[in-house]
This record gives structure tokens, sequence and C-alpha cells, in this order.
């Protein structure tokens, strides 16, 4: 009867510590601004993940020639085809291409701006 307590016990004791593996993921805090605005955010956001490939320097380098580094130019990919870019939906290529999917935060912000009317300000 002792051996099966110790046993039980001993069981219990290691059924409480978890994988050695479990490591607690990171609190992710997002910003969300009440209005997110072109200059402030999407400009910063587009200059970090997209003008690489999508500016007028570099416009012969993507074969479509989008252009997303001045407003006009990007206006003419809000809501569609932008978004279903940056969220990997729909039949065009993911991006930023060869890259991560942005962050759901980065995304919201996108989003926001867009419903907010997609003003230049």
């Amino acid at each position: 009867m002792r051996y099966l307590i110790v046993i039980g016990l001993v069981i219990i004791a290691f059924s409480n510590q978890g994988c050695l593996y479990d490591k607690p993921q990171p609190l992710v805090i997002c910003d969300s601004p009440a209005v997110v605005t072109y200059s402030g955010y999407i400009v910063p956001i587009l200059s970090a993940s997209c003008y690489r490939c999508h500016s007028r320097a570099n416009a012969p380098a993507n074969a479509i020639g989008i252009v997303l580094d001045d407003y006009a130019s990007l206006k003419k990919q809000v809501p569609q085809p932008l978004l279903d870019a940056v969220m990997h939906t729909g039949t065009l290529v993911p991006m930023p291409k060869d890259g991560l999917m942005l962050d759901a935060c980065t995304i919201d912000k996108i989003k926001k701006w867009i419903a907010q009317g997609a003003l230049n300000n």
C-alpha cells in the first residue's frame, strides 16, 4: 500500500512540471491609435516593408509596376489588391514577396486606415 502511495505522489509531482519546452509566450501589445494617419503610420509601414520593390526607383524590378511610394499611386491599390496582398488572401502573390506576413498589429493599422477613409493625412 505504501508503495502505491509513493508512486502516486511521484506521478502527481512530475505531472505538474509541464514540458521542458514550454516557454511563456511574450505578451504582444498592439498600439492601436484612435486615428491611423497616412504620414504617421502607413508611410512607415510601406517604407519598411514595400518600397524596396514598390517605389518609383524600383518599379522596373517588380513585374507589374505597382508603385506605393506616393499617395495617389497607393490609393489605386486600396482596399484591394493591397489588403489581399498583405493578408495573403485571394489570388495575388503574398506580400512582402519572399518574406514573412506582416504582423497582425501592422495589418490592423492598414485596415483601420482604410476603414477611416484612406485619407492623405
